[in-house]
C-alpha cells in the first residue's frame, strides 16, 4: 500500500509540472491565410488574336486590351457612332456588322432618293384621310 500511494504521488507531481507546461506552449504570431486557388485573367492584345479586318474597319477600332471573363474575352469597340461593349467573339462580329448597317443607313439617309421616299410616306396617310373623307 505504501508503494501505491508514493506511485499516485509520483504521477501526481509529474501531472503537476507537466500541465502547467503544455498549457505555456506558444501560441502562433500569425494565423495562416489560404493562398488564392485562382490563378489571374489574362489580359489579351486584340492585334495578337483578331484578324486586321475584323481589328479595324471604315467605321470602327477594337481597342487593343481584351481582359477575360468567365472565358470570353471583353471587347471595346470605338466607332464613328459610339463606344460599344462586346462580350465574346461571336458579339464582337456582330456588333462590328451593326456598326456597318449604321454606315450604311446613314449614307442612304443623306441620297435624295431617301428624301424623296421619305416624303412620299408623309403625305401617304394624308392621301388615305383624304380617300376616306370622299
Amino acid at each position: 500500500m505504501k508503494i501505491e500511494q508514493t506511485t499516485i504521488r509520483i504521477l501526481a507531481i509529474m501531472l503537476g509540472l507537466t500541465l502547467p507546461a503544455a498549457a505555456q506552449t506558444p501560441q502562433p504570431s500569425a494565423i495562416p491565410r489560404a493562398e488564392a486557388a485562382f490563378e489571374e485573367l489574362p489580359l489579351l492584345k486584340a492585334s495578337d488574336i483578331l484578324r486586321s479586318d475584323i481589328l479595324t474597319g471604315p467605321h470602327h477600332k477594337v481597342r487593343e486590351e481584351v481582359p477575360t471573363y468567365s472565358g470570353a474575352n471583353q471587347f471595346t469597340i470605338d466607332s464613328d457612332f459610339g463606344v460599344f461593349e462586346a462580350d465574346g467573339n461571336e458579339m464582337l462580329v456582330r456588333r462590328i456588322n451593326e456598326i456597318n448597317a449604321i454606315a450604311r443607313l446613314q449614307e442612304v439617309s443623306r441620297t435624295d432618293e431617301f428624301k424623296e421616299a421619305l416624303q412620299k410616306a408623309a403625305k401617304s396617310p394624308v392621301a388615305a384621310a383624304k380617300a376616306i373623307a370622299k
